[in-house]
Order: C-alpha cells, then sequence, then structure tokens
C-alpha cells in the first residue's frame, strides 16, 4: 500500500478546500440535493457464474497460487517446465476446438 507524504496530503486538503469553497451556492441559494437524487441508491448483482466460480473454490486456489509464485516455487526449473508444458497443451487444446 503506498503511503503518501505528509506534505502531499496536506496540499491535497489545501486544494479540497478552495474548492469547497469556490463551489458554495450564491447567497440565498441552497445545494440541497433534488428529491430524485435523494431517492438514488447504488446495487451490486453478482452473476450466477460469479457464484458458482466462488463456490467452485477457485479462489482460495488462487491464493495459493500467490502464495507460491511470492515463495519463489515457479522459479525452480523443474516447475517452470511443468508448467510451460501444461500452457502448451492447453493452448493446443483450444486450437483445435476452435477448428
Amino acid at each position: 500500500m503506498p503511503i503518501s507524504s505528509v506534505d502531499k496530503v496536506r496540499r491535497q486538503n489545501a486544494a479540497s478546500t478552495e474548492y469547497s469553497r469556490a463551489s458554495r451556492p450564491a447567497e440565498g441559494k441552497t445545494n440541497a440535493p433534488s428529491a430524485d437524487e435523494r431517492q438514488r441508491t447504488d446495487s451490486v448483482e453478482i452473476s450466477e457464474a460469479a457464484r458458482r466460480l466462488n463456490e467452485s473454490g477457485a479462489a482460495a486456489n488462487l491464493d495459493k497460487v500467490r502464495g507460491r509464485i511470492r515463495s519463489g516455487y515457479y522459479d525452480r526449473p523443474e516447475v517452470a517446465r511443468q508448467v510451460a508444458a501444461k500452457l502448451a497443451k492447453d493452448v493446443q487444446k483450444q486450437d483445435n476446438d476452435t477448428q
């Protein structure tokens, strides 16, 4: 996680303050949201395919692979050969399926 310097944060806060001063409404006017804006809500929909993928344990497998990458597991020559062979086999299979 990148950490900003204190001075950078101060500059951002100062710029934000200047923006908020400039964007204030004229006297007697309001920036209150309209009725339509108050009615809006955010939502998220998760597809069935994503649900199935989550239930299949693919996320756990991905975590396992990430751990192996960090540990240098795939840097070993014998593992690199096995991975390359499996990738070549998958590519060849995909090529045969599209013909």
